[in-house]
């Protein structure tokens, strides 16, 4: 599936240009490979994965598991203990829907319950409890980025999310929609849930007037090109979505403009440097022309 995301932009360096991708940003939606949408709530520094939440919770309460289940379940997570508290750190909320899921069926028990109704097949899974409260404390620039688009709901102020974190084997952790406060849940309960799914841009094929150009996979390239060129760079996507977009750059060489003038005693060159000149000679007068190319102009005086 082809999605326009990429816009080139320009920055003059000496002689060459810088030429970078923008990619997504908080609040930009994706439509997946599978038709479904979500909402970029955090992405990395280099702008090249991140996650993305749905549209709207899923519908209906679920219970979050059988507890004899999931007991003593071992979960491998990835820390980031600069970003919480010791008891709220975990962010791999994919691995930890994996693991309740393969318990689960394992049990042959139907996967009627929070990390069972999340559309797992298609990258979608219950997020942690880390992944919840990144995505409470960006809920304000969503609805911002949001506001014209009746598509994407707020998560509900009044609703507690189960997160894929337990707590034990009778409980596990929840947030409230309002400010992100954590409240340890019996497993039983039945609260609401909001699923999220990664993306991740895989690489980059930049061509010029249709040829590739070899060697250049980074998002950004620098290029000085001799006549007017058309730059195109392809995104692809986890999942296999495919980004597209290129510019035009026009070349100018600079202007080069010759001018005779005579004169009585003496002339002042007002369109050039604006110095008044007593002697017949040649002048020159160098400056940048509208498109911010090196240009001169030369003067041929003759005095009388």
């Amino acid at each position: 599936m082809n999605r326009k995301l990429l816009i080139i932009l320009l920055f003059v360096l000496g002689n060459s240009l810088l030429l970078f991708s923008q990619n997504y940003q908080i609040g930009d939606v994706i439509v997946n490979p599978d038709g479904s949408k979500g909402v970029v709530f955090w992405v990395n520094e280099t702008y090249t994965e991140g996650w993305m939440v749905a549209m709207e919770d899923v519908p209906d309460d679920y219970q979050w598991g059988a507890k004899q289940l999931i007991n003593n379940m071992n979960y491998q997570s990835t820390m980031e203990n600069h970003l919480f508290n010791s008891l709220l750190i975990e962010l791999d909320g994919k691995e930890n829907t994996r693991k309740i899921r393969e318990k689960a069926q394992s049990a042959n028990w139907q996967l009627d319950y929070a990390a069972g109704i999340v559309d797992y097949e298609n990258g979608w899974y219950l997020p942690s409890i880390g992944q919840l409260r990144i995505l409470i404390a960006n809920m304000a620039l969503l609805e911002v980025k949001q506001a014209s688009n009746n598509e994407f709901v707020p998560l509900s102020t009044s609703d507690k999310y189960w997160s894929s974190t337990q707590n034990g084997a009778n409980s596990a952790w929840t947030v409230w929609g309002s400010d992100g406060s954590v409240t340890s849940n019996q497993k039983t309960n039945t609260n609401a849930v909001r699923e999220i799914r990664d993306f991740t841009i895989q690489n980059y094929t930049w061509s010029a007037n249709g040829q590739v150009i070899p060697g250049e996979t980074t998002s950004s390239i620098t290029v000085s090109p001799e006549v007017n060129t058309l730059y195109a760079v392809e995104v692809s996507l986890g999942g296999g979505c495919i980004g597209v977009d290129n510019v035009m750059i026009e070349v100018d060489h600079g202007t080069h403009n010759s001018i005779e003038e005579t004169a009585c005693e003496s002339y002042t060159w007002s369109s050039g440097d604006g110095l008044t000149y007593t002697e017949s000679g040649t002048y020159t007068y160098p400056y940048e022309n509208e498109e911010g190319c090196p240009s001169v102009d030369t003067l041929h005086l003759t005095i009388y």
